[in-house]
This record gives C-alpha cells, structure tokens and sequence, in this order.
C-alpha cells in the first residue's frame, strides 16, 4: 500500500503514527522504519518518533532506536578533550597514550554525558611522570582527575635477552631488539626487578588488537594458536640455553 504524503514532516509523523498502530495491535512486534536519508532527516524523524510513541515524555528511555549514531566528535564534550588531547601530546608527543574512552549518559537527547578516558603516562623517572601528569592536567583543567598506580617499566636483562634473541633465530623469526610500548599497564616490570625476565610476544599482520572483543578472537584464531605455540618454543629455547653449564 501507498501513502502519498504532504512533505517530509508529513511523511515522518504518518510513519510514526503507522509504527505506534502496529505496537498497539501486537506489543512484541518488531518495526523498522527505512529511511533513505537518515543522517539528514535524523532530528526531525526522532522528534515525530518521540511525539507520537511517547508524547508526555514519561516513558525515561525512548521506546524506539534510531541505528545510525552521530560521530564521537560530534560531541562537543568529545570534541574538547580529544582537541586538549592533542595540546598534551605536542607536550609528550611519545609518552603519554589513551588508553580507554568511554561515553555516558543519554547520547541521543545529549543529556547528562560524562566523559571518561584513561591515559598511560610513560617516563624514564618517577619525577618526570609528574611533569607529564602537569601538562596533561592543564590541557583539560576542567576535568576530575585520579591518579592511577604506578607501574614500573620492564628492566631487560641482557643474558636474557641474547637468549631469547637466539631462540627467535632457531626458529627463524625475526627478534624486535627495541618493541613498542605496550598499550596497557602490566605488572611485568615489578617482575623483572626481582628476577631476570624478558617479556616475549609474537606480532602478527596488522597486530593484536589488546583488550578488546576483535582481540580475543584474534588470539582465539590459528594466529592465536600459532603464537602461543611460539611462545612456547621461544620459552623452552630460552630456558635450555640459559640453564646450560657454561
């Protein structure tokens, strides 16, 4: 069935009328309205939306979802802390990283939005630690800030390392003498300043994406497998050649 509408607006209140009858003769069902033209017509659609499925407005989240999201630098909140972002790394372009972004509160009406973001500030000294922290602080003097804990850095080892480096070679894969820094915070430099460690990866095409739904089915795929096992040969190479007499 076709419905001629008067315009635009008429067409979006007919079928926001349309979807409201369908929910009052069967309460499960699932509607969807196309759109051709969401990005444009996206206000406007959620304000018919909103009118007619809950014109008092007492329904708290909407009874309807609107799929297409505005981008996160559409936000001004957003938009201002990734801009002091930028002013903070001119500071440290390569020691300071941002770790997790997340946005909270009611998106679509723009209400009540709390921006949270995680930073890993990297030094050589405690002290300097500090003075990253001060740059970054006054990039975005507004913000509430909590200091995370201290992590130490990874303390290489030289007999380590030239095992580790020799067991890469047996197996004929290139060693990486100087590696990123990782983009999280570990334990592992406590660690190795209480005992000789290294700590061994294995890169894959396009790397691992850490702490994230895409990165664990990386490490769940044959990559995966394929570098635990690595792993695991490296570690036993390592070992041997560092427990044999001398």
């Amino acid at each position: 069935m076709r419905i001629a509408a008067v315009d635009a607006r008429d067409e979006m209140r007919r079928a926001a009328h349309w979807a409201r009858a369908r929910l009052e003769a069967n309460a499960d069902a699932r509607i969807a309205i196309v759109v051709p033209d969401l990005a444009a017509r996206k206000k406007a659609l959620r304000r018919a939306l909103a009118q007619t499925m809950d014109p008092g407005g007492g329904a708290g989240v909407p009874p309807f979802n609107i799929s297409l999201g505005d981008p996160l630098t559409a936000y001004p909140l957003v938009a201002h802390a990734l801009a002091a972002l930028e002013l903070a790394r001119a500071h440290a372009p390569d020691d300071l990283m941002l770790e997790r972004l997340e946005l909270d509160g009611d998106v679509e009406e723009r209400t009540g939005l709390v921006l949270r973001a995680t930073f890993l500030v990297f030094a050589d000294a405690e002290a300097d630690v500090e003075l990253r922290l001060a740059a970054l602080r006054a990039a975005v003097p507004q913000a509430r800030w909590e200091l995370g804990r201290l992590v130490e850095a990874v303390e290489p080892d030289d007999r380590v390392t030239a095992a580790v480096a020799g067991a890469f070679a047996i197996l004929g894969r290139d060693f990486v003498s100087d590696p990123p820094r990782l983009p999280f915070a570990t334990d592992f430099g406590n660690i190795s300043r209480r005992c000789p460690a290294a700590l061994i990866g294995v890169g894959r095409e396009g790397g691992w994406a850490f702490h994230t739904d895409e990165g664990a089915a990386q490490f769940a795929s044959p990559d995966g497998e394929a570098a635990a096992l690595t792993i695991a040969q490296v570690l036993a190479l390592a070992a041997a050649d560092l427990t044999e007499p001398r």
